[in-house]
């Protein structure tokens, strides 16, 4: 009743809560200073969620029943990291990749590296950057948020107030 249900993931978040991700239901709560439990975030997967671990503004998760890594913002908001869905040891793109089972998850110090624990193997994943990289032109009021950065693959780009209906970019590849 208290939204704790077989914990498996714990750790203290970004302001000295706790968030607890449950094997059984994929769901995480918060518990705060006075133990009050809220939910925090639903991967809207069937259960089997693994371990978690906190980079900047982003935890994140595996989930051995659907074979993935999951992403989820300070708000709750999940998404996939990497993974197919499909079993399996396929290095790649995040999209490419295939898990089987992966459970535990930690990051390096700098925060570019996780390692997943993925049954008999240490999974290395790269090439993401969890700190956004905000370009803010006070002049036109203009706030862009470009992430990953640096990125092998697929930029996202969010925009966070009108900014009119042209807009011009250039991508530039550093080599």
């Amino acid at each position: 009743e208290n939204g704790i249900f077989f914990p498996d993931g714990i750790i203290y978040g970004w302001e000295g809560e706790i968030i607890v991700a449950n094997f059984e239901n994929h769901k995480m709560n918060q518990i705060d200073v006075e133990g009050n439990i809220t939910p925090f975030a639903d991967l809207g997967v069937s259960g089997d969620m693994g371990y978690i671990t906190i980079v900047g503004d982003f935890l994140y998760t595996t989930s051995l029943s659907s074979n993935k890594v999951y992403r989820v913002d300070m708000d709750g908001n999940s998404e996939v990291l990497a993974g197919t869905g499909a079993g399996g040891f396929t290095d790649g793109a995040f999209d490419l990749a295939t898990f089987t089972d992966p459970n535990g998850i930690c990051a390096n110090p700098a925060g570019d590296t996780l390692l997943v624990a993925d049954v008999d193997k240490i999974r290395v994943i790269t090439g993401f950057n969890p700190q956004p990289t905000n370009v803010d032109n006070t002049e036109n009021e203009k706030d862009i948020t470009l992430y990953p950065n640096p990125s092998n693959d697929i930029l996202n780009v969010s925009i966070s107030k009108n900014i009119g209906s042209q807009i011009m970019w250039g991508i530039t590849d550093i080599s």
